[in-house]
Order: structure tokens, then C-alpha cells, then sequence
């Protein structure tokens, strides 16, 4: 018979051995909290899309704002190399006066 085996009775005691240190490890694992109910889990969720909503129009407004300063820039370019043509233009068209009024300054 099985229980006039020699190792039976160790194999039994190793067995409920383990059997204790699984219950034990069972009992040591952290609770669980409940899982919110839908309704807190649909509150949260239109929550985050209420926030997104509100963060795409701020980026959409701060994109639009970023297009008229830019804007804004090109022309005050635009108008500073406009500047800087017409002085050099005027300076190119004084030169023959100050030639003209450095050769008479030597002669005189």
C-alpha cells in the first residue's frame, strides 16, 4: 500500500508544507481597492476631454498669434531692408557732390 512507502509520509508533510507558505504568501499580497464605479470612470473621462477641448484651442489661438507676430516681423524687415536701400541710393547719388566739393576744397 501507498502509505507503507518509506518516502510517503515526507512527501505528504513537504506538501502541506507548501501548501501553508502558498496560503501564507496569498495572505501577505496587498488588497486591492475596489474598482471605481462607471460613473466616476465616465466623470473622469469627460473631465480629460473637457481639458484636451480646452488645450487644443489655447494651441490653436497660440498658433494664430505666432502666424500675425510673424507677420508683424517679415514687415518690419521688409520695411528696414526698404530703409537701408534708399540710404545707400542717396548716398550713391550725393557722391558726385562730394567729389565735386572735396576736389574744390584742395584747390582752394
Amino acid at each position: 500500500a501507498l502509505e507503507d512507502e518509506e518516502n510517503c509520509g515526507l512527501f505528504a508533510a513537504t506538501v502541506a508544507h507548501t501548501a501553508k507558505d502558498i496560503e501564507i504568501l496569498i495572505d501577505s499580497l496587498p488588497v486591492d481597492e475596489p474598482a471605481a464605479s462607471n460613473l466616476e470612470i465616465d466623470s473622469s473621462l469627460l473631465s480629460m476631454d473637457e481639458h484636451r477641448h480646452r488645450a487644443a484651442r489655447e494651441l490653436e489661438q497660440a498658433v494664430i498669434d505666432g502666424e500675425k507676430l510673424i507677420k508683424k516681423i517679415q514687415k518690419a524687415l521688409s520695411e528696414i531692408a526698404c530703409m537701408s536701400a534708399d540710404a545707400v541710393t542717396s548716398i550713391y547719388l550725393m557722391l558726385p557732390y562730394i567729389y565735386k566739393f572735396s576736389i574744390i576744397s584742395v584747390i582752394t
